[in-house]
Formats: C-alpha cells, structure tokens, sequence
C-alpha cells in the first residue's frame, strides 16, 4: 500500500515541479498525471480495507509464485520512490552524449548540389532542426552565408574527430520517448576573435552567426560562423522533441 502510494506521489511530483519534462517526452504527461492518480487512489484504498479489517480472500486452490518475499519486494518499491523524492532528476549531458554516437549529425555530403529552399526563416531555426534539414539536403554550401541562431551545450572535443582550431561543438539531445532512447545532435561553432575562449563542457552558449562550409576531419560541415558566442542559463527543459 505504502509502496504504491509513495509511487503515485512521485509521478505527480515530478509532473507538479516540472521535472516530469526530464525523463518523458511531453505528449505522455496525460498518461503519466493519470497513472499517478490511480496508484494514489488504489493506495487509499488499499489502506481503508486494512483499517476496516478487511483482507482479499484466497481460494486454497489459488497458488502465487514469486521471486522475492511480497514484503521485499514492497519495501524495494518504496525506498526507490523515496529515493526519486529526495533526488532531483538531472538533465543528460556532455557525459552521456560522449558515450553515444553523434553520426546524426550529417556528415555526408554532394558532389553535384542543387539549389534547395526551405519556408523557415533560416534565423528562427533550432539547432535541432538544422540538423535535421541537413538530413534531407546535407550539401552545407546550399546554406552558406544564412543567418544562425543556436543554443545548446559544449560537447568536448575527442581527438579523432577531426575539430580544427577555435572550433567547439554545440550540442542538444532530442527525445522520441524518454530520457532513455535521448541521442545528442551536434553542429561545429567556429569562435570569434583570433583567440577564441575555451568554454567548459556542459557550458550553455547562444550563438549567432551564418552559415558557412568547413572541413572537419576528411568530411565538408556545416558550421556556424560566430560572430557572438553568450554563456546563458541552461533552459528549465533542455530538450528538443
């Protein structure tokens, strides 16, 4: 009983402080909001039966195997539901993504281009959606000199992967589902300034510029041309969908 209450009050926790954004994707917070009531009212409940001195009744011919004592089990359910009250989720980062792959970020290039356009104003763009528009045309000079404006994370740089000098990568992790299936999307930022400033990883940066192509290790990217770069707070949801 305790054990699934505690667990209705942690998702309606989390869904009250906004932290429910950290761990699903938005579209199931209706379902989760709702399991959360159910647990609480199955709970209450369960508790009025105890106090009233009523138990389910058991058929001698009913049999119920299990791997751990009934009262394990309970008690393993309700410290992790204390656990998750006491600890604050946190936002996946620099960390989680070095352990993923980022070849989601388009590498692959034309060597014929064709003259490409797309409706949005180049300048309202995420970085999500850049990366996600070099997934239908990855030919990056078909948007040189367009205005960028992106916000994200510093991703360190690994010596393989061919970053060149005043180059940093700026990262967001987008999420199908959960904070489980979340992959990290990247795009190079070439700094301002003949001695660009090394940002810390995790460092959240707004950056403004334009397009241009450059070479990172044997492949043509797209890249950000700064011509500003801005520490600012991490957003509330880090995420993009």
């Amino acid at each position: 009983m305790a054990a699934i209450g505690s667990w209705g009050a942690l998702l309606l926790t989390y869904w009250r402080t906004g932290q429910l954004a950290l761990l699903v994707h938005p579209l199931y917070n209706g379902l989760i909001v709702a399991a959360g009531m159910l647990l609480l009212i199955a709970s209450t409940f369960a508790g009025i039966k105890i106090v009233r001195g009523r138990s389910p009744k058991r058929t001698g011919d009913e049999e119920h195997l299990t791997v751990l004592p009934p009262t394990l089990t309970s008690g393993i359910l309700l410290a992790a539901a204390i656990l998750g009250l006491l600890i604050a989720p946190k936002p996946l980062a620099s960390a989680k993504a070095m352990q993923q792959q980022t070849s989601a970020s388009v590498t692959v290039t034309r060597s014929n281009p064709q003259s490409f356009r797309a409706n949005r104003d180049p300048a309202e763009r995420s970085l999500v959606e850049w990366v996600r528009l070099l997934n239908v045309y990855p030919e990056p000079t078909a948007y040189e000199g367009q205005a960028m404006e992106i916000s994200g994370f510093v991703l360190p740089a690994t010596p393989g992967d061919g970053l060149p000098p005043g180059y940093i990568w700026l990262a967001r992790f987008t999420i199908t589902c959960c904070a489980a299936d979340a992959y990290p999307l990247v795009l190079p930022v070439q700094l301002p300034g003949n001695r660009p400033k090394s940002y810390e990883a995790d460092t959240w940066l707004l950056t403004t510029g334009t397009a241009q192509t450059a070479k990172i290790g044997r492949d043509r990217r797209l890249a950000v041309k700064a011509t500003q770069v801005r520490p600012i707070e991490a957003p509330a949801n880090p995420y993009e969908y």
